[in-house]
This record gives structure tokens, sequence and C-alpha cells, in this order.
């Protein structure tokens, strides 16, 4: 079985002479800390925290991959990756969902990429997609999210092969390549990747030509030759369905739920946070709930239920853009209405238009606007309202 973080690290510690003190004095993280990790107690820390560890430890970029990609998977008795489970309430997406198990049935080589906006569920498609296939091939799953894009490679590969059994993984990136081609050579197998952010990460993955890999984006990875699954909101039906999945849910009050509803806006996480709230306090009703929420933006901030979040999934994309596109999505929750104009945004922003033009491709790549016909854009409202907040402060 390939070594885990807790090793990894107790093993860098050990080779350079360092106690637990010594490193906790020389990168900053507290003894505890350290101990954690090594003990198993913290198997996903902070990127920053192993950035520290990295810098004290002097290791050199491969050596840093090597101890990074065990972030990428959590592994099972089975050595392999344990991805997200599927979800309870899952409803719709009926097309999507034939589409992706078409997909995972495909004889020859190919790969797809559901994306959409933050909380659109993509990540709930693909595992539904999974659950329903009957395919007997080997599944790999990775996580790409805090994946330092320079060493992206060596800790892609290497957490592919812990997956597939490999005992001595090659810390060289062209070894790490060559043995997953032959792998795939020998194997029929099924990669699912998630939060996927750039076009590289795939094309490391598809180097080695498994049968399949679907993975979930924020971006919509323009530069790749792949499947794209866009999801939009779930239909009135759907979404209606997924709200009334709520024990805690009265269907007799149809103004509350007609409410709630309209509040959503068809967003599946902003549906499943208010189900989950509903559920989770027997003393709040669906109209206590729609009055928390507010008519405005401040709504948005009112969804959350435990970790889920939806003004957190917002900002992950929002954290994406580069300053000048931050700039102009503030812009855009000053606008009035959720579908707009190139010209609106120059008049609102006092930018250039091309400029404008360029930055609104970026707000669109991390799915927080959705190109139409004529020039023309329109978000969420949702994404709208918490553009709108931003802008306010």
């Amino acid at each position: 079985m390939a070594p885990t973080l807790a090793a990894k690290l107790r093993s860098l510690r050990i080779g350079s002479g360092m106690t637990l003190e010594a490193l906790a004095a020389s990168s900053g993280v507290s003894v505890r800390g350290i101990s954690d990790i090594e003990r198993g107690r913290s198997a996903r820390p902070h990127p920053r925290t192993l950035d520290a560890l990295g810098a004290a430890l002097r290791l050199d970029a491969e050596t840093k991959a090597w101890l990074w990609s065990s972030l990428l998977v959590v592994p099972s008795r089975q050595g392999q990756g344990i991805p997200p489970a599927p979800t309870r309430d899952f409803v719709g997406r009926a097309d999507e969902l034939a589409q992706l198990t078409a997909i995972l049935s495909a004889t020859t080589p190919t790969a797809a990429v559901v994306t959409g906006p933050p909380g659109i569920g993509k990540t709930a498609l693909i595992v539904e997609a999974l659950a329903l296939s009957s395919s007997s091939r080997h599944r790999v799953f990775l996580d790409m999210a805090g994946l330092d894009r320079e060493e992206q490679s060596s800790a892609i590969l290497q957490s592919i092969l812990a997956q597939c059994g490999h005992d001595h993984i090659p810390t060289n990136a062209a070894l790490a390549s060559s043995a997953w081609e032959r792998w795939c050579a020998q194997r029929s197998t099924v990669v699912h990747v998630e939060n996927v952010t750039n076009e590289d990460q795939l094309r490391i993955v598809q180097g080695g030509d498994p049968d399949v890999i679907v993975a979930s984006s924020r971006r919509r990875l323009s530069g790749l030759p792949v499947t794209k699954v866009l999801l939009g909101p779930l239909d009135d039906e759907a979404a209606r369905k997924l709200l009334e999945s709520s024990s805690a849910f009265d269907a007799r009050d149809e103004v509350s739920l007609r409410a709630l509803l309209a509040a959503c806006a068809g967003l599946p996480l902003a549906l499943r946070i208010v189900a989950n709230r509903l559920s989770g306090d027997q003393l709040m009703t669906a109209d206590d709930l729609v009055s928390r929420m507010g008519p405005d933006r401040h709504h948005v901030a009112a969804l959350v239920a435990g970790d889920l979040s939806l003004s957190a999934a917002l900002q992950a994309s929002y954290c994406l853009l580069s300053t000048r596109a931050a700039a102009l999505f503030r812009t855009i929750g000053s606008l009035d209405s959720r579908t707009f104009a190139i010209r609106d945004v120059t008049d609102a922003s006092g930018e250039d238009e091309w400029r404008v033009i360029d930055g609104l491709d970026e707000i669109a790549e991390v799915g927080l606007i959705e190109p139409m016909s004529g020039l023309r854009y329109r978000a969420l409202e949702l994404v709208r309202l918490y553009a709108c907040g931003l802008s306010e402060e």
C-alpha cells in the first residue's frame, strides 16, 4: 500500500534530522499540529500548512509533489479513492443523466466535463451516474482542489498509481506517466475527477488513455476538446420535489412553498440548504424561513445549513477572477436585471469595451454568468444578488 501523508511527513522529518520541536520552530506550525498529521489525526491539513512544512524541510519540487499527492486521495482498504456519496434526494436531470450514463458505457476512450454555476449540482450528477453504471471498470477518484499548478503532474500521477495498487511509485513524472500508460493498456479504468481548475490537469490524466474520464469543473475548460455537459437550474417540478423531500415541510403550505421555490431560483444547493434547515429545526416553519431570508440580497447570506453555504460556494468561483474581472462582477451586481448587454456594463463601469468583453468572458469561464446571443449575458438570480452584496460592501 502506498504511504500515507502521516508516514510521508514523519519519514521526511526524521530523514532531515529534525525533531518535532525543531520543525515547529522552523515552519511556524505548532508541535500539536505536526504531531496530529504524523499520527493520522489530521489527514487533510490546509495547503498552507504543507507549504510551510515543505519550506522548513527544504524539499525539492519532486519530493514536495510526493508529499502533496496525499491530499488528492483518501485511501480506502483497497487503496482506492473515496468519492462523494450519492445524494439521497437527487431529482431531475434526466437528459444529462442519460448522457453521462452513455459516456460511462462507451467502448472507445472518451472524456466529459460537467460544468455550470456554483451550487448547480455538478458533483451530484456525476456521482448519481456512476451509481447507476453497471460497469466493472476499475475506478480512480481525484480531487484537484488546492493543487499547485507547478507540481500537479507528479502529484496527480502518483495519486493515480497509488489507487492502482503500485507499491513503488516513481517520483519522476515521466516514469510515473509511463506506468499509468501501462496500467490503462492492461486494465479497463474510469477516472472521476473533481474540482478541475485548468486544462492541463485533465491532459495529464488523459495521457494514460483510460477508457473514461468524467470530471466536474467550475471553469468551462474551453481549451479541451471533450464532451461538455452544461448544467442549468432545476425546472419547477424537480425543484418542488427536492424541497418537499424535507420531512419537516408541510406540503399544504402552498404560499410558503412558492416563496421558497422563488427564493432558491432552481439552484440545487439552495434548495438542499432550505430542506436541511427545515429538517434540522423542528420549531422552524417554512413561513419562518421565508421571513428570515428576506426579499433582497440578504437571503443569499441566510442560505447556510451546517457546512453547506451558498455564499461560500459562490466565493470560491469569485476568488478565481482577476482583479479587473472581479470589479466587473461587482458592477454586474449594481445592474437591475439578471440579463444585460456589454453596453450596460461599459456604461456602469466606465471601462473600455474590449476590456469589458475580456472581463465578461473570464467571469463566464468560471460559471458566474452565461453568454447569450446578441452580445448579451445572464446571471442566475442568486448569483446576481451575491454580486449585488459585493458591490455594496
